[in-house]
């Protein structure tokens, strides 16, 4: 059994095996050649080069959208559209952008939010009646709630 004093330690140990014990001084059981030669003569060319840029890690996560015309997701809300209030959708969610959709069409797309509580609305998502009660000059509505008052 082998004894480590560390992650350091053991990762050179662990190189050791591979590029000694592992890859030259035995014969491998199914390939009947020695594993690091066999890599070297066979398999490497077959590498490719990692890309420039690294690919994106997406999830994907099904949210049901609220009455108030937006998802929940990791306690940050999205708007979507007000036709689609009650229906499940599917999120998809990058480092930096939240996209909605609708099976295979694409409703949505939001800055990516971090902190808890932040919403994200694109207005054009709310209902008509929405939109005409945040249209409205609150200056107006003060007037109008005095004038109903007397």
């Amino acid at each position: 059994m082998r004894e480590f004093r560390g992650l350091t330690d053991l990762n050179r140990q662990a190189e050791e095996w591979v590029l000694g014990i592992a890859g030259q001084d035995r014969i491998h059981g199914t390939t009947r050649e020695q594993p690091l030669r066999r890599f070297a003569e066979a398999e490497k060319i077959f590498l490719k080069d990692l890309p420039a840029v690294a690919p994106e890690l997406v999830g994907w996560a099904m949210v049901k959208l609220h009455g108030d015309c937006h998802v929940q997701f990791e306690k940050c809300r999205y708007s979507a559209p007000y036709t689609l209030v009650h229906e499940y959708l599917w999120l998809r969610y990058g480092e930096k952008v939240v996209q909605i959709y609708k099976n295979e069409l694409l409703v949505a797309v939001h800055p990516r939010l971090r902190i808890p509580g932040q919403r994200s609305t694109i207005q054009e998502h709310l209902p008509p009646e929405a939109l005409a009660y945040l249209m409205r000059d609150p200056q107006k509505c003060l007037e109008q709630a005095e004038a109903v008052g007397n």
